[in-house]
């Protein structure tokens, strides 16, 4: 959780995000609040529920760069264990390397 909210003002992710929000925002704006907007009865907790709609897009497709970056991080990191163990010497867990016998 902690790495998610950091990623929630990286300034890598944020541009992304912040396109997706303007964009994904304003149509659910404009749908939600739409109407009360032309005809002026925009309330406080109104703009509250407008500045959410846009900050929703945005944490969602932070998340979902943050999740990409782990899932890619985890697999170069198992790569070259994977190919420690295959070839037989496992350096980082012993345990793990293939015994082979001679006949």
């Amino acid at each position: 959780m902690k790495g998610y909210i950091s990623a929630l003002t990286d300034r890598d992710l944020r541009t992304e995000a912040a396109k997706v929000a303007l964009v994904v925002g304003t149509i659910l704006f404009s749908i939600n609040h739409g109407p009360a907007l032309a005809n002026g009865k925009m309330t406080p907790s109104r703009w509250l529920a407008g500045l959410l709609t846009y900050c929703i897009p945005y944490s969602v497709n932070i998340h979902g760069q943050y999740s990409y970056r782990r899932k890619q991080s985890a697999k170069k990191r198992a790569v070259p264990e994977q190919l420690e163990i295959l070839s037989g010497s496992s350096k980082s867990h012993p345990e793990r390397a293939l015994h082979t016998t001679s006949c």
